[in-house]
């Protein structure tokens, strides 16, 4: 095929090769036979032209023109026997110019003899030049096709690419956040792994008390009832495990005893070194260089006397200042004696709302603690944000109200472009390569289940516990206190945020599940009033107990957060249904092009399930029936034993040594007699459990790139959800807005 295209080139080119060389060959002196037929017809040409514009023609030297004609002719048709475009370019520039003046058969009437030939002359230079043209055509075609072949269309190359290189073409403008009750998983999607940060901010306070934590009431005091069924759930435990009940003595127990030692089967995760202090202080710069200043003066021995005596203190308190927020687990590790106030933004998967704890300061801890990440430990300023879209994966613990009021955050506070919504377990079905899965996602301080089948959440199967692994943590404590072995000092998760770090370190590192008794000598370390820690070597004993009460929630005896005022949350429009043209004030701050009166709505919420504005259910039983509930729900006995044989553990707790054993074998019992399934089996997964569905949110935004998912920010701002759908939205302003307005008018 190419030599036949070679050959046709040359033979189309040799017309004009051959017709300049003959040119060249008799041009001479009198410029030759084409000189002596060019002259009289430029001058009818030139004559014509003339007449019709009534301006003179400039003289032109006809050897100059019989000159350019060959060289037109020549180098054009050397150039495009090897293909070039730019030769085509000049053969077309030969005809354009020759033709017209070189056959003039317009200058003849029809019944002359010259006339029929000088226009078929004319016509095969038309075609010549259409020749040239479609020539030109194919050759800017051609390119175009062996861009597309080597470009494979999208379903195709999304076959065919590896996930990892997926990720790295598309994510590298991509920030994924997963937001949780005590932590957040946040970092851009070419990442291999996201940050884990505690989810709190400590803000500085001149208040007393000092130090004080800004969270609902919990319920520390057990009652004589749960106390009761606490020891009950452990004595069943006890049995379960072979080891002795609760105050049972060792002497006394019947069961043959398994003793197992255990020192930690983490040895990553430093559990001998103790927390420090959090540094609360920060140079004064107007300080420093008064200080500077004076020394150059020469007073530099009177400024030194002055910080010794009683005046050391308040002087110290001048060149330092407080600072006046502080973030992540270093606000955990603040002393009690320091002024600030230590605030949750979400507890127990939802918004931390309280009377002391209104939502509008929840919203700008959220936007405080984010941007802070952004800023300081992924690096992008606000200059650059509007480069880069947000992926929030989102438990399905939160309401209606709170997945809007998050958006908002991210697109309108952070400034993100775009942003786009995706559920906690539909990501982790993503995350680990599947399709079709029960998600059991055991957090810090809720436990939830939900199916998935062919990558579609089934919003029945939904099923919320109040228990996670700081309640585990708790457990530990109260077990280690009612046996005796933990020491005589004043440990407090609630007070001293300090002490939950390193109960959570002991959990991670020595519980585990099996039987037998389980003992570990390890050190404790005690925090007082901001003194160094104190340390202190124990033997901690039935360490294999407290991760058992996922399974009996009654040990573990959960705090108790009172459900949010619904008040503050009451979706006064929800978003998916249609609205009423209502005017609510407005701040006067905020612009009127923030929020007009237009309907709008956005279609990415109906391709997910309905998230409800009212607090979803919690279910007052152990994981293993959560589980058999959620996927017998499914109604569908194929699906039913596809689940049971597809359960996936995501959560710092699925790390747990011994703990997919122990589901299989609680799950197998939870189901009915009368359901025909034999098979349980949990499947392992392909990478951190505590940040697979953060993974998997990576995954998704970058599936979603072209899709309507994506909410834009001007969108957002201005149409609330999306254009054309007849529906709107409101944030925070209009229903504090309106709440005002209910109480006014009551």
């Amino acid at each position: 095929m190419g030599f036949f295209s070679f050959l046709g080139r040359v033979l189309f080119a040799s017309l004009f090769i051959l017709s300049a060389w003959q040119m060249f060959n008799e041009f001479g002196e009198d410029g030759g036979p084409a000189l002596s037929e060019l002259i009289p017809k430029l001058a009818i040409v030139k004559k014509h032209i003339s007449s019709q514009l009534g301006v003179g023609v400039p003289d032109i030297d006809p050897r100059h023109l019989v000159a350019g004609m060959i060289a037109l002719k020549g180098l054009g048709g050397f150039l495009f026997v090897f293909g070039s475009p730019f030769g085509a370019y000049l053969l077309l520039t030969y005809l354009a110019l020759s033709s017209p003046i070189l056959y003039n058969f317009y200058d003849y009437d029809r019944d002359e003899s010259k006339y029929l030939i000088l226009l078929n002359e004319f016509l095969q230079s038309v075609a010549l030049f259409g020749a040239l043209l479609f020539f030109i055509g194919m050759k800017n075609l051609i390119p175009n096709r062996q861009l597309k072949k080597q470009t494979p269309k999208a379903k195709d190359y999304l076959k065919t690419v590896i996930p990892s290189q997926l990720v790295s073409d598309r994510g590298s403008n991509l920030v994924v956040i997963n937001p949780g009750s005590a932590n957040i998983r946040i970092g851009l999607a070419t990442q291999d792994a996201p940050l884990n940060i505690p989810h709190c901010i400590a803000r500085y306070t001149n208040q007393i008390p000092k130090f004080k934590v800004q969270d609902q009431m919990l319920n520390s005091q057990v009652t004589t009832a749960q106390h009761m069924e606490r020891e009950k759930a452990y004595d069943i435990i006890a049995s379960l495990l072979k080891i002795p009940f609760l105050d049972e003595e060792v002497a006394n127990n019947s069961f043959p005893r398994k003793i197992g030692r255990v020192d930690g089967h983490n040895p990553q995760s430093g559990r001998g070194a103790a927390f420090q202090w959090a540094n609360v202080y920060e140079q004064d710069t107007n300080f420093s260089l008064a200080l500077g200043s004076s020394k150059n003066e020469g007073k530099s021995g009177e400024h030194m006397k002055k910080h010794e005596g009683a005046d050391a203190e308040r002087i110290s308190s001048g060149e330092r200042k407080f600072r006046g927020q502080i973030f992540g687990e270093e606000a955990l590790r603040i002393s009690p004696t320091e002024p600030y106030c230590l605030s949750r933004p979400i507890r127990r998967g939802h918004f931390n709302i309280s009377q002391h704890y209104p939502l509008q300061q929840v919203l700008e801890d959220i936007h405080a603690i984010w941007d802070w990440i952004l800023i300081e430990k992924l690096h992008i300023p606000h200059s650059e944000r509007n480069m880069y879209s947000a992926i929030l994966v989102l438990p399905e613990t939160f309401d209606n109200r709170e997945i809007k009021e998050m958006l908002s955050i991210a697109l309108r506070d952070l400034r993100f472009s775009s942003a786009v919504v995706h559920q906690e377990g539909l990501a982790a079905v993503f995350g680990n390569g599947l399709s079709t899965a029960c998600i059991v996602n055991m957090g810090a301080q809720v436990t939830s289940v939900v199916c998935v089948e062919d990558g579609v959440a089934l919003p029945s199967t939904e099923k919320t516990l109040p228990f996670g692994g700081e309640d585990i943590s708790r457990c530990l404590l109260w077990t280690q206190r009612h046996h005796q072995t933990w020491p005589q000092v004043r440990t407090d998760m609630l007070t001293k945020p300090i002490d939950l770090l390193m109960l959570n370190r002991l959990k991670e590192s020595y519980c585990e599940i099996k039987e037998g008794e389980l003992d570990a000598v390890t050190v404790v370390h005690s925090y007082e009033d901001g003194m160094p820690a104190g340390s202190h070597k124990t033997r901690l004993i039935a360490l294999n107990v407290p991760p058992m009460g996922l399974f009996y929630p009654t040990l573990l005896v959960p705090d108790v957060y009172p459900p949010p005022p619904r008040s503050w949350f009451h979706d006064y429009e929800n978003m998916l249904e249609d609205t009423l043209h209502l005017e609510y004030p407005r701040r006067p701050d905020m612009s009127d092009g923030l929020f007009p009166g237009i309907n709008v709505g956005y279609p990415m919420w109906e391709s997910y399930p309905i998230f409800s504005s009212k607090p979803k259910k919690e279910e007052k039983v152990g994981l293993a029936e959560a589980i058999t509930s959620s996927i017998l729900s499914t109604g569908r006995i194929d699906l039913q034993r596809k689940l049971f044989c597809s359960i996936q553990l995501i959560g710092g707790e699925a790390l747990t040594a011994g703990f997919i054993p122990a589901v299989e074998e609680r799950v197998l019992h939870a189901i009915p007699s009368n359901e025909a399934i034999d098979t349980v089996e949990v499947l392992q997964s392909r990478t951190n459990p505590t940040f697979v569905s953060w993974k998997g949110g990576a995954i998704l935004g970058v599936l979603d790139l072209g899709r309507d998912a994506w909410i834009y920010r001007e969108d957002w701002i201005r149409n609330g959800i999306h254009v054309r759908s007849g529906r709107k939205y409101k944030d925070s302003y209009y229903l504090q807005a309106q709440a005002t307005c209910d109480r006014k008018y009551k």
